[in-house]
Parts: C-alpha cells; structure tokens; sequence
C-alpha cells in the first residue's frame, strides 16, 4: 500500500476519490489503478490484513501533528492508523498510509489485470483462520451473507400482495359479516327462548322478517293472515293459523308444536329462494330492513 498507494481527500483539487469503508469501498481501493484513498480507507484494510493472518487489529482515528508547530491542531491532522496485538510487545502502531504525493493518471481498464496489488501477502489455510475476525468494521454479519434466492423474493413480493387483497377484502365484507352475525344472533336467540309459545312466536317473527327481507312489503301492523296471504301459498296460511292457536289456546304448547313451527319457518324460507336468483338470494340475507324495523317497533312507546 505504501510503494502503490496515493492519497486523496476528494477535496477541492484532488482526484475523486469516495469516504466510507465498507466492503465495496475496500474492494475498490484495492482494484483501482492507481490505487486511490484516505487514512480511513488504508487503515481498515490494514486492520482486515493483520487479523487474516492471525494478528488482533484495531483501527485508531487521531491527530498527527505537523513539523512545524506540534501544538497547533487542525482538521486537516486528523488520519487513521492501525495497532497490531504481537506478542510480548502488546500493541504496536503500524502506520500504513502512503505519502503525500502527485497521483498519477487513471490507468485504462485491462480484463487481465490481476485484481489485487501484487504486495498483498497470501493468506494462511483458512483452517488457521477465524473467519469472524475479518468481517469490516461497519459491516454485520448479515450483510456478508448469501443473497436472497430469486424464488424466496418472488414469493415474498406474491406473500405481500395477497396480504395486501386479504385486508382490503376484510374492510369490504367486515359489514356484511356484521349483519349475517347479527341476524344469527336474533335467531338463535328466538329458538332458544324460556318459555315454548315465546319460542313459538320467534319462530313466526323469524319467517316475517325473512319475507321482509326478500322484499314482501306488508304493514307492521299487519295479522299473521294478512302477512301470510302477502306472501302467497297455503303453507304461510297453515303456519299462521297454528301460531295463532298457540298464542289464543288456554294450554301451554308443547315442545313438539314448537319443533313443528320451526321446521314449517325453515321450509317457508327455502320457498322464499326458490325462483330467485343468486343476487336476488344474495340481497336478502343481507338486507338489514328487518333489522331496521325491529330497532324501530323497541324505539315507540
């Protein structure tokens, strides 16, 4: 370094010549003809020198004070040096900064030139050499690691845009999931009520609110039969006439009426469907107008 070596700042009349040390910096100082650095770079690859032969090195940043007045520090006394651990003598300081000297012209690029100086000394086996001792200063060991497989990155980029879609599809469904669970609610609530007419009359209240939700306009005050014949058919007739009997009858009802009106309400929902299409089906078990006129009947006084 000291025989092949120039010094530059980067500064106002110097050749370009980049700060820092990390690996890349290094790689260059060392392949680049001619070889152009400050004390910071020099002393780094110094330091990795030593401790690839076995030597503990550490880098030290101070002031080197001019001839003429050792007193009178400047910035521009600021280099870098190293100090090697040998044995018996402790640290030593080892100074492997070229002297100030014209740099020459860039030599021209050449495929066959050998990418290193030809004084750096050839390393030991490696089996004699720590391997963790010769990573840069500012560099993890993260950093030295082998770069990510093409495949992990193309799945990763996938793995972030299907997460990307799930999210916006959660905000998007999050109401209608609100609605489906809320209508779950109500009949779950209805089917497992105390007393068997409550449950009985659950049962009608779920096949109105589900004809409302299909679109079957009737008045809220409307009877069981005037709801049933806004809906059509025999069986909406049938399913009235025994919530009726069960409300008006002076005896309780029993567990099988109960389970006998359930069923009809889940028949008359399957007729509900039957002949609409897909949409159609998709709208009412959705729609929130039952919900919305029950939150309005709790509201009158």
């Amino acid at each position: 370094m000291r025989e092949n070596g120039y010094v530059s700042h980067g500064g106002a009349g110097e050749p370009f010549s980049r700060s820092g040390h990390s690996a890349e910096r290094i790689t260059e100082l060392l392949t680049s003809r001619p070889m152009l650095g400050d004390a910071e770079q020099y002393a780094v690859t110094a330091a990795l020198m030593a401790r690839r032969l076995g030597f503990p090195s550490r880098v030290v940043v101070g002031f080197v004070a001019g001839s003429d007045d050792p007193s009178n520090l400047v910035g521009a006394d600021e280099s870098a040096w190293i100090e090697v651990n040998a044995a018996g003598a402790g640290w030593v300081p080892i100074d492997p900064n070229p002297e100030l000297r014209d740099v020459p012209e860039p030599e021209p690029d050449d495929a066959t030139s050998v990418s290193r100086p030809q004084s750096v000394v050839q390393p030991p086996p490696d089996d004699q050499v720590d391997q963790d001792d010769v990573v840069p200063p500012d560099v993890s060991e993260e950093d030295q690691g082998a770069q990510q497989p093409a495949w992990l990155a193309v799945l990763l980029a996938v793995l972030r845009v299907v997460g990307v879609v799930l999210v916006v599809a959660a905000v998007l469904v999050s109401p209608f999931l609100a609605i489906l669970g809320a209508k779950w609610r109500r009949r779950r609530r209805r089917r497992n009520a105390v007393e068997p007419l409550d449950r009985i009359v659950g049962g009608w209240d779920e096949f109105a609110d589900s004809a409302l939700d299909h679109g079957i306009d009737a008045p809220a005050t409307a009877t069981r039969n005037e709801l049933a014949m806004a809906v059509g058919g025999r069986k909406p007739l049938v399913l009235a006439s025994a919530v009726d009997r069960a409300v008006f009858a002076p005896t309780v009802p029993q567990e099988s009426d109960v389970d006998n009106v359930w069923a009809a309400v889940a028949d008359l929902r399957g007729d509900l469907d039957s002949g609409r299409t897909r949409w159609e089906r998709l709208k009412a078990l959705v729609s929130i107008r039952s919900l919305q006129r029950r939150a309005a009947s709790r509201r009158e006084p």
